[in-house]
């Protein structure tokens, strides 16, 4: 049996590829294309790599380009064998970093980043890529024993492939595979591909047109049962030329995730110190004033002598300028990081140090405590990891004794109202997509100042509710039409306390952030909590 293929117009064209494909099936189908079932070639298919000139190996890096571990930290066999499943996915410049952290808590940070940047759909419960990969990796180590098979580098990033045909030599001999795609999750075009198997039974490897010693491979099985699929798909690519070369890159390419800054944001966010990083002496003093939900006020001061650090001038302004970075870890997993930026003016403190103050909100519990407090303008480091033990905190709000005077005052006035108790209000959206007609808003509300709520619909008022439950119901009219909803939380003086927007019939937006307070048109005299809604 045999086939007239037409050569593809591009990466795109599916003409030849569906033909083709017409007839690998037919040819599957039949089984009597070429000799008998135990035939074998003359020569065995070499197991060479196609030449530098026409296209990378999809394989690991080699060993000399990517480094090892950093020196001081020894890599889990966990993490060994997550990086060779992930090669087929993690980029170089990924790979390094990963290599070059020191803790077990930040590579397992590193790995949970690593699927959320490549969540397709992050709004939902699952990660739907992580899924389906850990899945074909079950399937590729099954169908192909080992991953460093060609044939699992393709399947674990583009699945399946739409059609698929072996050649046969003998029952225990299959030195040739063909499969077509006809598109994938990755790319959209239809693309020939075809995988050399040595005689040994080692990895296959994927077949090009320059690979040395290709062209024996295909010639030798030609005898062999659906051998002249395996020379029309050879031919069907040397049609193709410079087409099925682009189509064939993109196949080996590497699917970029979501986004190209994460790397950058995840090493900004570390602790360590660079190589032989100059330090200076400091030290950290931890309060623990007041109670905010369920959780404890964790207030932080890191007195700097000023001779440890150094001035900078910007635009004729002298200023001493921080980066402070933290982590938190509960059994050896990264809580939370966070991050702080300093800048003072040089003639700000009267005093031989410099107090820098930091605030986290963290459940009662032991944890593990660790800063890097960078003075930029010195390129010199403190760094310190200290136990962590959260009390539970019951009592009224105590003004922090062990705190400098400045940075005592500035937390007082910020954590009085935490102590106060939280003044907050909600709209629960409807389940609905689309609202017309008469719909019930329900919100919650958290507060004993709350007198009344105010419901505004388009910066119009429309009701108003002076005691629980705070709901209302507001005719949207016949058709869905875009609105915006306000409610607003008020004292029995009529001062607004906090409030909330809810936008019906839009489009929901991928992000936001709303700045809850301070809030617009009220003056401020002294410090306070600053508070948004992401």
């Amino acid at each position: 049996m045999s086939a007239r293929v037409r050569r593809p117009a591009g990466p795109g064209s599916r003409v030849a590829a569906s033909a083709l494909a017409l007839a690998l099936v037919a040819a599957a189908a039949a089984g009597q294309t070429g000799a008998a079932g135990d035939a074998e070639p003359e020569d065995p298919p070499p197991r060479e790599a196609p030449s530098p000139e026409a296209t990378p190996e999809p394989a690991a890096p080699a060993a000399t380009d990517e480094p090892g571990p950093a020196a001081d930290a020894v890599l889990a066999d966990r993490f060994e064998v997550w990086l060779s499943e992930v090669e087929p996915l993690i980029l170089t410049q990924e790979r390094r970093v990963f290599l070059s952290l020191k803790t077990d808590y930040q590579r397992e940070a590193f790995i949970d980043r690593f699927w959320r940047v490549r969540d397709p759909y992050p709004k939902t419960a699952r990660n739907e890529l992580k899924v389906r990969y850990t899945q074909r990796l079950l399937e590729a180590r099954g169908l192909f024993r080992t991953l460093e098979d060609d044939r699992s580098r393709i399947f674990l990033v583009h699945g399946p492939p739409t059609g698929r045909v072996e050649v046969k030599c003998s029952a225990a001999f299959k030195p040739v595979e063909v499969w077509l795609y006809e598109g994938s999750e990755q790319v959209a075009f239809s693309i020939l591909l075809i995988f050399v198997v040595p005689r040994d039974d080692g990895p296959a490897r994927l077949w090009h047109p320059k690979m040395v010693g290709g062209d024996s491979s295909i010639q030798s099985a030609a005898r062999c049962i659906n051998g002249e699929q395996a020379g029309a798909a050879a031919a069907t690519i040397r049609s193709a030329g410079l087409d099925w070369e682009l189509g064939f890159r993109r196949m080996l390419a590497k699917p970029l995730p979501s986004s190209q800054e994460w790397l950058a944001t995840f090493q900004a966010l570390s602790t360590e110190l660079p190589p032989e990083a100059a330090t200076f002496a400091a030290e950290l003093a931890l309060e623990f004033p007041a109670r905010y939900q369920q959780r404890t006020v964790v207030q932080g001061l890191i007195t700097v002598p000023r001779e440890e650090v150094v001035a900078g001038d910007s635009l004729g302004f002298r200023s001493y300028n921080f980066d402070l970075t933290g982590e938190v870890v509960l059994d050896d997993e990264l809580f939370e990081n966070f991050r702080y930026k300093f800048t003072f003016s040089e003639e700000q403190f009267g005093t031989d140090s410099i107090p820098l103050a930091f605030q986290r909100y963290l459940r009662p519990g032991s944890y593990r405590l660790i800063v890097k407090l960078a003075d930029t303008n010195g390129e010199r480091y403190f760094r310190l990891e200290r136990p962590l033990e959260v009390p539970r905190v019951e009592g009224a709000f105590e003004r922090p004794a062990a705190l400098a005077s400045e940075a005592s005052r500035r937390f007082a006035e910020a954590t009085a109202a935490l102590a106060r108790g939280e003044t907050s209000i909600q709209i629960v959206p409807p389940r609905r997509a689309l609202q017309r007609g008469f719909v019930r808003f329900d919100t919650l509300a958290v507060g004993d100042e709350i007198d009344r709520v105010a419901f505004l619909l388009d910066r119009r008022p429309v009701a108003t509710k002076t005691r629980p439950p705070w709901n209302v119901e507001i005719d949207l009219g016949d058709f869905p039409r875009p609105h915006t909803l306000r409610v607003e939380a008020l004292d029995d003086r009529g001062v607004l306390l906090a409030w909330d927007e809810l936008e019906i019939n839009v489009a929901s937006q991928a992000f936001g952030v709303r700045l809850l307070e301070p809030r617009r048109g009220v003056e401020y005299r002294e410090s306070l909590l600053a508070s948004a809604r992401v």
